[in-house]
């Protein structure tokens, strides 16, 4: 569906919000109508290969870039819909998103 119209979702919220539970509800929805979604989640790189999660804070800061890496990247692919998944409380944690997008 490379022709339709692109959307990029920045979630933002309190840990525990219901952000990746509505990234999942939105995303899934998407896919099954054959739209090229892409889900760009914080918490995913900081989640094991075998699914454990563990927040290091020393990785904090290289873990946010490399999600908005990450979603940059799929803008220039020109995925149908995009989600940011992250807690994106302040102005400069999600204005980047907006602004690439």
């Amino acid at each position: 569906m490379s022709d339709s119209p692109k959307f990029a979702f920045i979630m933002r919220g309190v840990p525990g919000s219901g952000k990746s539970t509505l990234t999942n509800i939105m995303s899934n929805a998407y896919k099954m109508l054959g739209f090229d979604v892409a889900v760009h989640s914080v918490d995913d790189l900081h989640t094991s290969e075998d699914g454990i999660f563990f927040w290091d804070e020393n990785l904090e800061n290289e873990r946010y870039q490399k999600n908005f890496e990450n979603f940059c990247q799929s803008c220039d692919e020109g995925r149908d819909f995009i989600f940011c998944d992250a807690i994106n409380l302040q102005k400069k944690d999600y204005n980047k998103y907006i602004e690439y997008a």
